[in-house]
């Protein structure tokens, strides 16, 4: 840490005297960390780092995290980190990572560094997949002016998805999904993309900006040519702003948008589309708050077929097992609480918030309204086996939140409102060879009530 001072009590006219203190950091460190949320239920993680690795300033960092600690146990007594009441138990796991990270500066010039590391990972995506992944990175930063990079990267990874309960985010192609299709899916792939970013950071405080802005792009190529699976290319942007409206009362906005397509090449995955990794998601804390964690965008309600086949009290039924195997089935003479909702992604995201930050009791406390939009795409989906692609569904979510400020940033709590309408969702079953069949889609809507509408959200950090 640097602080020039001017030493006024002894200036004269033409002359001030400047005071230069220099405190010089530990050039090794070691941090602990932990934390609560309704996602990741108890998470902590650890990181040791050395400032001057093998002198010249080169960095070197170890970083260890764990999340969903107990989340079975405190689920199943209390009901905490529920995720989603029907979710399949494998997604409360324990999950973490291990990586290693270096930085060698003034690389070929002294705007340009270097990076490089090596990591392991789980990580659930809840009622999505779980993602099992191991691999490394290579990149070159150059610092165009102040908090202005751009960056060039290839970072090769071997990652393998099991779906736990929801195999239909790997069969979003298809009309009726087949067992092999699943069981490719779900092996490991290799991913290995060639990356490139640009960032532009004109924020003027890191925890709570007042004023200023953030600019993020980034682009990702993978094809055969650089020894991946699965060919595609991925764009997305992110833009956050912040205006002092004076009193304490900040205007944050924030715009994300992203595309992204599968290549079809000799080689590659042929006919699986897009890696559901690559896929975008959207809903949750720092998205649209008015829905749960990843349920905004395409997806599809799964039902049991003795749901569907299970006669009634005078003998009928909804529909037969030949109905089933011919995609002919009606399901909506059932309830809601029939099917599971499973998101399956899309390749076609854009989002936005508009938030009012203001003062609530002295400098701790912070309230906030705010208006979330977005919506996730499948582009060319077809009506009767994805969420077909109509500008006019983006879905609107109004809300309120409060903020404490704490010291490792604000501890937030957002209560959002699901607006949307009633969707026709696409309705998946099992036939008698076990293959996954679509039916006729289902009319579904978010809630009966206002009530039912709201989604609540506790996290560590501002939404943007």
């Amino acid at each position: 840490n640097v602080s020039i001072q001017p030493v006024m009590g002894e200036a004269s006219d033409t002359i001030v005297p400047i005071r230069i203190q220099v405190n010089e950091g530990n050039i090794r460190r070691i941090r602990i960390g932990g934390g609560f949320n309704n996602l990741d239920c108890i998470n902590a993680e650890g990181r040791w780092i050395s400032s001057n690795f093998l002198g010249g300033a080169r960095r070197l960092e170890v970083r260890g995290a764990v999340a969903n600690v107990l989340a079975q146990e405190l689920y199943e007594s209390a009901r905490l980190c529920e995720m989603e009441p029907d979710i399949d138990p494998e997604y409360r796991d324990l999950s973490g990572s291990l990586s290693v990270d270096f930085t060698q500066p003034w690389f070929l010039g002294p705007r340009n560094t270097l990076g490089a590391g090596a990591f392991i990972e789980r990580r659930s995506l809840p009622g999505v997949f779980i993602r099992s992944a191991r691999g490394g990175y290579l990149n070159i930063v150059r610092s165009i002016s102040s908090r202005t990079t751009l960056g060039i990267g290839f970072r090769p990874e071997l990652t393998e998805l099991d779906a736990a309960g929801n195999e239909l985010v790997f069969c979003m192609s298809y009309i009726a999904c087949a067992i092999n299709q699943v069981e490719v899916l779900g092996e490991p792939h290799w991913l290995n993309p060639i990356t490139l970013s640009f960032t532009r950071d004109r924020s003027n405080l890191a925890f709570y900006p007042t004023r200023g802005y953030i600019l993020r792009l980034e682009t990702e190529y993978a094809a055969g040519l650089t020894g991946s699976e699965f060919a595609y290319f991925l764009a997305a942007g992110d833009l956050s702003s912040y205006r002092d409206l004076g009193s304490g009362v900040i205007l944050a906005t924030h715009l994300r948008a992203g595309w992204a397509k599968a290549i079809e090449e000799p080689g590659s995955a042929e006919g699986l589309g897009l890696h559901p990794q690559k896929r975008f998601f959207a809903g949750g804390a720092n998205s649209v708050r008015g829905f749960a964690q990843y349920r905004l965008g395409p997806k599809v309600l799964h039902v049991e077929p003795e749901r569907l086949v299970e006669p009634d009290s005078l003998g009928n039924s909804i529909c037969t097992v030949d109905d089933i195997a011919a995609g002919a089935c009606d399901p909506n003479a059932l309830g809601r609480g029939a099917f599971d909702v499973r998101p399956v992604g899309g390749d076609l995201l854009f989002e936005g918030s508009v938030e009012l930050r203001f003062p609530l009791y002295r400098d701790k406390w912070r309230g906030a309204a705010f208006v979330d939009f977005g919506q996730v795409w499948q582009l060319g989906a077809e009506d009767d086996i994805g969420t077909a692609t109509t500008f006019g569904n983006i879905a609107v979510s109004p809300g309120v939140g409060i903020r404490y400020n704490s010291p490792i940033g604000p501890i937030r709590v957002d209560v959002g409102f699901n607006g949307q309408g009633e969707e026709w969702l696409p309705v998946v079953t099992t036939d008698e060879t076990g293959r996954l069949r679509f039916q006729k889609p289902y009319a579904w809507k978010p809630g009966s009530g206002f009530w039912d509408r709201l989604q609540f959200h506790f996290s560590i950090g501002q939404a943007f």
